[in-house]
């Protein structure tokens, strides 16, 4: 059976930060349920639980993020352990959000408790903005768009009704994100995740169950831009175009994607090219998510060739271009970029 935590000074400060953030308008907002907590049902139906600070974030309009004057830096947290209905501190109910000039708020319906014993180290709530979905049980690198601290909680308590207000707010860099927020605990001076709840409404749909949503007013539309042909290669989940174009003293054209054993020479991450027949490999292009290493993608080329070549590569999410050329008459090096693109 769960009781509610009762501090005057928790309940204080959470209604002083309703009151400030109350007037504020936000510019990106997004809704989701809790998924697979299984812990709401636990609770006794004999003893409701009493709110503990402001009622839940009204009309979630979708809408497109600002830019902040300050990026939010890459971060990296891990799982405190094995998530299960009994052994940890747990999200339940609706998460909503909304970042923008105002700064960041967060409101979730409930934050419990379901250790048997002892009392939580302090609590944090943060929201992050990843490009994937984050799944539970590893590290997960991410950008802190904003924080909110709650005191120790005892086993058996949980809050209820937690709204943040308006805190403060640092855009991630230009992109297309995910919006998760994160339950975090400080164990032995390090915060580590124990629940996570990402955004499934509110934005852009991506087609899984979960929205993106824009900042730095990159183009969220849904759907990669890159549309495979002769010609075109697309790389990393269709995000990146990839094409070739030769030169020779008498012609030039447009570089083709190669097919081994009638099955097209593409995977997600390489490609090859042919210049001139298609049975004689000239060049092969590979493309690397390096994101959480040193949050860029890198760019791998090898050329079998001295005529001139021209490699184009666009992101389709951000707009961004990189260009890899040859001279006519010159030797193909291999290129290594491992700064070739900036993530996200």
């Amino acid at each position: 059976m769960y009781r509610c935590l009762h501090r005057s000074s928790i309940v204080s400060s959470l209604i002083v930060l309703f009151a400030l953030g109350a007037a504020g308008v936000a510019a990106a907002q997004g809704v989701a349920e809790v998924r697979g907590s299984g812990l709401s049902a636990a609770r006794s139906p004999e003893i409701p639980p009493r709110t503990l600070g402001a009622a839940t974030c009204q009309n979630p309009a979708i809408a497109t993020a600002t830019s902040s004057a300050t990026t939010a830096p890459f971060g990296k947290t891990g799982p405190w352990a094995s998530k299960t209905a009994s052994n940890g501190l747990s999200f339940a109910g609706t998460f909503s959000f909304n970042t923008g000039t105002s700064g960041a708020r967060m409101t979730i319906d409930h934050v419990i408790n379901s250790r048997s014993s002892g009392t939580s180290g302090p609590i944090r709530l943060a929201l992050w903005a990843t490009t994937t979905v984050p799944v539970y049980g590893g590290t997960i690198n991410h950008f802190t768009l904003g924080t909110y601290d709650l005191s120790p909680l005892p086993a058996g308590y949980e809050y209820n009704n937690v709204d943040s207000g308006y805190v403060t707010f640092t855009a991630p860099p230009a992109g297309c994100y995910y919006v998760t927020l994160a339950l975090l605990e400080l164990q032995s001076g390090t915060y580590y995740y124990n629940d996570l709840d990402t955004a499934s409404a509110g934005g852009t749909p991506d087609g899984s169950g979960y929205d993106l949503f824009s900042y730095g007013g990159a183009y969220c539309g849904g759907t990669s831009s890159c549309a495979r042909d002769s010609n075109t290669a697309c790389l990393l989940n269709g995000r990146f175009q990839v094409t070739t174009t030769y030169r020779t003293s008498s012609s030039s054209g447009a570089g083709t994607v190669m097919y081994f054993g009638g099955s097209r020479a593409e995977s997600d991450e390489s490609v090859f090219f042919w210049f001139f027949n298609s049975s004689n490999f000239e060049m092969g292009l590979k493309l690397l998510n390096a994101c959480g290493y040193n949050n860029h993608f890198w760019v791998y080329i090898g050329g079998l060739t001295d005529q001139g070549w021209t490699v184009h590569i666009l992101d389709t999410q951000t707009g961004a271009t990189r260009t890899y050329s040859n001279s006519l008459g010159h030797l193909s090096s291999s290129v290594g970029d491992t700064s070739a693109l900036p993530c996200p």
